[in-house]
């Protein structure tokens, strides 16, 4: 009887001792999670315990970070791209705006023959230059 009660009470100092290291091994994880998070640092979780259970949490939490930042990069790239694409169309129109301001000018300050005037509004709109004589 002695014995089984030696054994148990063994036992059970074990698995108290498991149970404390484990919990210590969470915090721990927890705080090395949190600086990552707060972007104190950008180290992985790391494990010191022989857990194959926690060991496969802190590579999922590890992986799934990972995708985190490789999401932000892509959202980045994206962004840029959309930024370059909006500065090229942006001087693709401008740059016929500008020729199209500068024929108006010309009509507008420039005392000229109707054959120019004609002519300017071709340019600047080539289907009125089709429909006979300028005003």
């Amino acid at each position: 009887m002695f014995i089984v009660t030696l054994i148990s009470v063994t036992a059970a100092a074990l698995l108290l001792a498991y149970l404390l290291v484990l919990r210590r091994e969470l915090v721990r994880m927890t705080k090395q999670l949190r600086r990552y998070n707060e972007r104190t640092t950008g180290k992985k979780l790391e494990v010191t315990l022989f857990d194959k259970r926690l060991e496969a949490l802190a590579g999922q939490i590890n992986l799934q970070s990972d995708l985190i930042v490789e999401a932000e990069a892509n959202r980045r790239r994206i962004e840029n791209e959309l930024r370059r694409a909006i500065a090229n169309i942006s001087h693709d129109i401008r740059t016929p705006l500008t020729s199209i301001f500068g024929y108006i000018q010309l009509l507008e300050v420039e005392p000229i023959t109707p054959d120019e005037k004609r002519e300017y509004l071709g340019v600047v709109k080539p289907d009125k230059a089709a429909s006979g004589p300028a005003e």
